[in-house]
């Protein structure tokens, strides 16, 4: 075999493993890519997840609040019940403002 012959199938050898070191780059990186992106959509479902529980629970409060506030009329100021009811009602704010401030 002539110098040029071995030089041509160095260079052969060299170009196919350059390209198969690529295409193992290229793969990777897809995988990589698919990883994160599944990441990605469970991040943002657990996410979704949790502003609609949150949703719910500001619903179930406000409905509560509803209640509460119309027992507070139904009593009237002189009632003995009137203080426990606003009570319950400032407790009720406080609790919205805290669900309100972790969404």
């Amino acid at each position: 075999m002539t110098t040029e012959g071995t030089k041509m199938k160095v260079q052969d050898h060299a170009g196919k493993t350059a390209s198969s070191i690529n295409q193992w780059s290229i793969d990777t990186h897809t995988i990589l890519a698919k990883e994160h992106c599944r990441s990605a959509r469970e991040l943002a479902h657990r996410a979704g997840v949790r502003s609609y529980h949150i949703s719910q629970a500001l619903k179930h409060i406000r409905s509560a609040r509803v209640s509460i506030l119309g027992e507070v009329s139904r009593l009237g100021s002189n009632h003995p019940q009137y203080a426990t009811a606003v009570q319950k009602l400032k407790a009720l704010d406080a609790k919205t403002r805290a669900r309100r401030c972790a969404a």
